[in-house]
């Protein structure tokens, strides 16, 4: 489970714990999971700069499991 007030934090500092192997044994995609969960339940209740953080961390995992994952093009 993350950290508790890990989603108050900065993008680059969401996506390298929800990367780690501590937070998410099985991998950056459980993690990547759990951020989504994350944003998809807290829905409205987010503020448009705490969206953006977010959305900006998601977009960050995003570019590294691409990368992990041999995507064409990058």
């Amino acid at each position: 489970a993350p950290p508790a007030g890990l989603f108050t934090r900065d993008a680059r500092t969401i996506a390298r714990v929800l990367a780690s192997r501590r937070v998410s044994p099985r991998g950056i995609t459980s993690g990547f999971r759990m951020l989504l969960f994350f944003i998809n339940r807290a829905g409205h209740g987010l503020s448009a700069p705490r969206r953006a953080e977010l959305l900006r961390a998601k977009r960050l995992m995003q570019e590294v499991i691409a990368r992990q994952h041999g995507a064409p093009g990058r």
